[in-house]
């Protein structure tokens, strides 16, 4: 793994860190990728996530059924995908719904773990989003990773189906 890629991937980003909070974040992606970002949860067993990209727009795909905290950390690795170029266009008309999409994600849990292209991926991926939440963690934003102040608070419900526009 190139650690100093991802860091630099993260870096090139140029985000104001003492602002975070998932939201402000995912539009920022959008703004520099200059195309929509949805982001979407889904209760689906045996997968945590999964980012696609079309010709006009990019998806992120988290399982809802994971803890809060999980979810967010999933959106930060998707992002990761996206911004190193992890993705694989695929292949729907502006048609297209979301059984199609999810129909992709199930074909795509199945690659194989152990091909060594979709493990350096995935290794890139998870570096990636543990430099995010260290930045969060440095600027005083952890909070923002909860979902709360207050640990009573931790199942508060996720941040869902939203979609901003970039550019």
């Amino acid at each position: 793994m190139d650690t100093k890629r991802v860091r630099s991937a993260v870096d090139s980003l140029n985000y104001g860190w003492h602002r975070f909070s998932m939201l402000h974040f995912i539009e920022h992606i959008a703004t520099v990728r200059q195309r929509p970002l949805h982001v979407n949860g889904v209760p689906l067993a045996g997968f945590s996530g999964m980012c696609l990209s079309t010709a006009h727009n990019d998806y992120i795909f988290y399982n809802l059924r994971y803890h809060a905290i999980l979810q967010l950390h999933t959106q930060l690795h998707e992002i990761a995908h996206l911004m190193l170029g992890h993705t694989r266009k695929l292949d729907l008309d502006r048609n297209s719904d979301l059984g199609s999409m999810l129909l992709h994600i199930n074909n795509r849990i199945r690659v194989a773990p152990n091909d060594p292209i979709v493990k350096q991926e995935e290794d890139e991926a998870e570096y990636f989003a543990i430099v995010v939440q260290g930045y969060i963690a440095n600027h005083r934003r952890l909070h923002q990773l909860t979902l709360s102040d207050h640990a009573d608070d931790i199942y508060m419900p996720p941040f869902t189906g939203n979609s901003v526009s970039g550019g």
